[in-house]
């Protein structure tokens, strides 16, 4: 008698998250860093990171849990509250103090999941740097904000790689460096040059130059770069040229990270839909809704670094 074997049906809990482990469909598994947990849309190879939502699904966020132990905590304070008004009478006075204990109580167990969600978010806290063109936009303060970040942005509209080499030693100390650019390079056509060039006025001598400069000046901070997308579906091809420099850049000064929008930015520029919603009249840059979108996917990268 022939035996049906399907695909699993219900979630299964793998525990924490292993880089080296495959997972089968429907496998939830926590990220021990963030405590967020997450679900596989598909069968999922090893190597796979959690940022990569073509197999992954966000299951259950931390700090949502710690929001809805501030909101269960508030209503019970309400409710606690109300029923002391009632009975106000000679008693009132001990009927105060076991409030203002319950509260004391209530807020040391907040502080305490607080403290817990700031130990365990490599992010909080941190200074934060970018440097880049016009793409280089508000998400930068949004990752910031969540993450009670000092941010600085530097960088001008019309930023080649070429005039980045130029400002960099410029900027604040940092535990955070993000590099956006290259949008302005592809739109003036700079010349590539070879992956050894030392030249920073080609694409390949800027980026050689800008990374070792950046490793130098941050030995120990966090550095990465954002790559363009492809805007124009007929100019593909070139865009292309000038993602992959930076990524055989970044590789070859250190095996610096690079979040490929080419690959894993999620959004298409000639989609109507997606450009109605996440992309500026201009066509160029994030709209304000695109802005606080890409700023998920891009600090789900900033903690992988």
């Amino acid at each position: 008698m022939s035996v049906y074997r399907g695909g699993r049906i219900v979630p299964k809990h793998f525990g924490v998250w292993d880089s080296e482990t495959e997972y089968e469909m429907l496998a939830i598994v926590l990220e021990e860093d963030t405590g967020d947990s997450y679900i596989s849309r598909k069968a999922v190879p090893a190597g796979t990171l959690l940022s990569n939502d073509e197999y992954w699904a966000l299951c259950a966020r931390f700090s949502d849990q710690l929001q809805t132990y501030q909101e269960e905590i508030d209503e019970r304070l309400d409710a606690l509250e109300d029923e002391t008004s009632k009975a106000i009478d000679s008693s009132s006075s001990a009927s105060e103090k076991l409030v203002a204990e319950t509260k004391e109580e209530l807020q040391g167990n907040i502080d305490k999941l607080s403290e817990e969600l700031r130990e365990s978010n490599p992010l909080y806290g941190k200074k934060l740097v970018g440097i880049g063109d016009y793409m280089m936009s508000s998400w930068l303060q949004k990752i910031a904000d969540r993450n009670s970040m000092t941010v600085m942005s530097y960088g001008e509209y019309d930023y080649c790689f070429s005039d980045i080499v130029g400002q960099y030693s410029e900027m604040d100390d940092a535990d955070y460096v993000i590099v956006f650019a290259g949008s302005v390079d592809i739109g003036l056509g700079v010349d590539i040059g070879n992956e050894d060039s030392e030249d920073p006025s080609d694409f390949y001598g800027a980026l050689n130059y800008l990374c070792q400069g950046l490793l130098s000046k941050y030995p120990q901070g966090r550095i990465a770069f954002i790559t363009p997308y492809v805007t124009d579906y007929e100019e593909r091809v070139e865009t292309k040229a000038y993602v992959d420099a930076i990524e055989t850049a970044c590789r070859n000064n250190g095996g610096i990270p690079v979040f490929n929008n080419t690959e894993n930015g999620g959004l298409c520029f000639w989609n109507e839909a997606q450009a109605e919603k996440l992309i500026s009249d201009d066509g160029s840059a994030y709209s304000d809704e695109g802005n606080e979108w890409v700023s998920w996917k891009y600090e789900a990268f900033m903690r992988t670094i």
